[in-house]
């Protein structure tokens, strides 16, 4: 008989435990938006305080982003290294991008987010935060594009390029969408 009550409270402990540590995860979580002109990143983080579960898969979020950023600024530089073979044209892009990325990088805002249960934990009620923060690239490239034409060699040696072309396109339908 008191095995069965063993078993029994076993079972119950196990039931509750795989209760506590199921969480609703967002359907809008696991589907990043996708929008020209914009990077998307998400993050989650637990905590049982609401505002350190937002803070912190904010900050998860954001590293994803900038690690995004930094492939991206790479993959360009490489690309702008094979169409333009001024050595000082290429090294005054990246410079210029990685400065404009880097600062404008901070311009995100947090587009979406969702805090749910996520069971408790040393007897706190835990909290996880998902979220996913936008970033606007197209307004980046404007900057990246204004501060290449106030170098005016170093425009020159893009201009016949179609990465600049196709940054041109993006900010002349940036411009559109923003109505100026």
């Amino acid at each position: 008989m008191p095995n069965k009550t063993i078993i029994k409270a076993l079972i119950m402990v196990l039931l509750l435990g795989a209760c506590a540590s199921t969480v609703d995860i967002p359907k809008w979580y696991l589907k990043i938006p996708e929008k020209k002109g914009y990077v998307y990143a998400v993050g989650t983080e637990k905590s049982d305080k609401i505002e350190n579960a937002v803070s912190e898969a904010t900050k998860v979020a954001a590293a994803k982003l900038a690690n995004q950023m930094e492939m991206e600024i790479s993959e360009t530089a490489d690309r702008v290294q094979r169409e333009v073979k001024d050595v000082t044209a290429v090294n005054t892009f990246k410079q210029v991008n990685e400065t404009v990325m880097s600062t404008t990088l901070s311009d995100w805002k947090v587009h979406k987010q969702d805090i749910v249960p996520a069971g408790k934990k040393e007897g706190n009620q835990m909290y996880q935060a998902f979220v996913v923060i936008e970033w606007n690239e197209t307004a980046a490239q404007e900057r990246v594009l204004e501060q290449l034409k106030a170098d005016a060699k170093v425009y020159q040696e893009f201009q016949s390029s179609e990465l600049i072309k196709e940054m041109e396109e993006d900010v002349a339908a940036y411009r559109k969408r923003r109505g100026y």
